[in-house]
């Protein structure tokens, strides 16, 4: 799987996540703070890349239509980095499980799902 991180995560998760996704990619050092997020999907589209975000606007399949590319809506609010990499951790084999499949790109369930 090769994650690309939404501008709403920390840019430091891609260095503490390498063991387990050598390939991700952080949006705003591949791209800039202020890449749109049309753009972001487009990336992701074209790079083949799994989306990791907070942020709910990719739940508009009117707007973001697909898979591909597929999109994890992380459901932890207000989280130290840290935190957040241990979410992370604790789901990542669902998330590996969920970038195989050809299922929806959009999920907001939490923990036995198929996104987190």
């Amino acid at each position: 799987m090769k994650p690309l991180y939404n501008g709403m995560l920390s840019p430091v998760l891609v260095r503490r996540l390498h063991d387990l996704w050598p390939d991700g990619l952080h949006v705003v050092t591949e791209w800039g703070a202020t890449y749109p997020d049309d753009d972001v999907w487009a990336q992701a589209r074209r790079l083949g890349l799994v989306i990791l975000t907070k942020d709910h606007d990719y739940g508009d399949s009117v707007r973001y239509p697909g898979p591909p590319p597929q999109v994890v809506r992380l459901r932890i609010l207000n989280a130290s980095t840290a935190e957040v990499e241990a979410y992370i951790r604790e789901h990542a084999a669902e998330i590996e499980e969920f970038s195989k499949s050809s299922a929806t790109s959009r999920s907001e369930a939490r923990a036995a799902r198929t996104c987190v």
